[in-house]
């Protein structure tokens, strides 16, 4: 079995050849659900059309099927997460009293997410989702899935560089 920081420095490798800032960004939420096992990954951007809001721009497992939706800054775990610049785990989402009522949620029991800063400003935020049994995240989990969000960082640069070079 590999060990998860040689892991986790494959993917940095990837990171920083890999073509498309998009891919990867998706290739990381791929990794971060299956190294911790969990059902689903998402990224929420600033969404370009309302900067108020953040919007489910990459989403793996069970998130696949909530691409696009946007969700203001100041609701639900996302809004924490974006409020307090820091990485937050809700045990027990299902009955959390800021959760974003979704009927897409309802079997979600734990939701780890982290902020995705670029060159100190907030950018969006990742999360990883259990379903159907309750799952204890671990502190050295949390730091593994910090890892994952500095990692998506680098992917944003990237993109935000590829988009700069095309205008």
């Amino acid at each position: 079995m590999v060990n998860r920081q040689t892991l986790l420095q494959r993917i940095a490798e990837k990171l920083i050849d890999h073509i498309d800032p998009a891919a990867m960004l998706q290739e990381i939420l791929q990794q971060a659900i299956e190294m911790l096992d969990a059902a689903g990954g998402a990224l929420s951007l600033v969404d370009d059309e309302n900067p108020d809001c953040l919007c489910i721009s990459f989403g793996v497992g069970s998130d696949a099927g909530r691409l696009g939706i946007r969700i203001p800054k100041t609701a639900g775990l996302i809004g924490e997460v974006w409020r307090s610049g820091e990485s937050l785990i809700v045990h027990g989402y299902h009955g959390w009293d800021k959760r974003i009522e979704d009927q897409r949620l309802d079997r979600v029991t734990t939701v780890l997410a982290a902020p995705v800063k670029v060159g100190g400003e907030m950018v969006g935020v990742i999360q990883l989702a259990w379903q159907d049994k309750e799952t204890t995240v671990l502190p050295e989990e949390k730091f593994i899935f910090e890892q994952f969000s500095r990692l998506a960082a680098v992917a944003m640069e990237n993109l935000v560089l590829q988009r700069r070079l095309r205008e």
